[in-house]
């Protein structure tokens, strides 16, 4: 089941009838020559057919490679337009998978499944790999709860209402986080010791 092959058909079927379509109509019109409306109507539909067919197979590479995307431990600390970016490119992977998959596995869906799986899989043992290493042994708390951590503390003193954080830079120091933390409207520069607790709460902007 190679789905990357299929999906390059159909794109390629979409744009030769599109072409064929609007290219060729407005000259067969000037000619005088008409069209039996049967075909026209069957032109359009296998056209918006295969249109359909694209967008339901783009959403679901999408659908999967975020799927496989929360495997990474910190995968919501990154802005959305990161997490839809990286979403598309795990799910175009995941899509390459499944070709060699579907010979060892002729199941239907299956292979989607398991790649997504294995996705998942070695992006939670690289996450994991990078905080223990980044945290010293372990005594440091991760970056996903310092993260949690920083934005706890800035809605607890209402230094932000409702805004989405994102985090824009951090770095291991003493142990711990210095983590800068962005919205629309502001910016902060927050330092957490190894047990979480804020030490530092600097307004940037």
């Amino acid at each position: 089941m190679n789905i990357l092959g299929a999906l390059k058909k159909l794109l390629t079927a979409l744009l030769s009838i599109s072409f064929l379509y609007f290219m060729v109509m407005p000259i067969l019109n000037f000619m005088g020559v008409q069209i039996p409306h049967d075909v026209t109507n069957l032109t359009s539909s296998v056209i918006l057919l295969i249109s359909l067919a694209l967008i339901v197979a783009v959403l679901l590479m999408l659908g999967l490679g975020y799927c496989a995307l929360t495997g990474w431990r910190n995968y919501k600390a990154l802005p959305k337009v990161v997490r839809i970016l990286l979403a598309f490119i795990l799910g175009v992977a995941i899509f390459f998978l499944t070709g060699p998959l579907a010979i060892l596995l002729p199941i239907p869906l299956l292979p989607l499944v398991v790649a997504t799986v294995l996705l998942w899989t070695v992006l939670r043992a690289l996450s994991n790999l990078i905080i223990k290493g980044e945290g010293g042994q372990g005594e440091a708390i991760d970056l996903e709860k310092a993260f949690f951590g920083a934005k706890s503390f800035l809605k607890k003193w209402h230094l932000v209402s409702g805004e989405e954080l994102a985090l824009e830079e951090c770095k291991m120091v003493d142990d711990g986080w210095e983590i800068v933390l962005s919205s629309k409207s502001s910016r902060f520069r927050l330092r957490l010791d190894k047990t979480g607790s804020v030490s530092l709460c600097e307004r940037l902007s």
